[in-house]
């Protein structure tokens, strides 16, 4: 096996474990722990949903409280959209 057929072989490895990772993570996690990996990966967008909704607890303290599921949830789908809510013009 030449180096160029061994690279791509262990390119498609690599693409196959992370798959695999992921996959164990969307499905094996609580959703709350799931949601804030997603939403981590959007810090500076959740933040602003976060002031926007007068919540200054953390993610990470959201998701150690009792009822934070229903608030990780309400930021998630506020972040699906912020873009057209935080431009959004209520005078137009």
């Amino acid at each position: 096996m030449d180096l160029e057929e061994r690279e791509r072989v262990l390119e498609l490895m690599k693409k196959e474990v992370k798959d695999n990772v992921m996959n164990v993570l969307e499905t094996g996690l609580p959703e709350s722990m799931n949601l804030v990996r997603v939403l981590s990966r959007s810090k500076t967008e959740v933040r602003e949903i976060m002031d926007f909704l007068g919540i200054e607890s953390t993610l990470e303290e959201l998701l150690k409280e009792e009822d934070g599921l229903p608030t990780l949830l309400k930021i998630k789908t506020l972040l699906d959209s912020w873009d057209d809510i935080k431009f959004y013009d209520v005078n137009e």
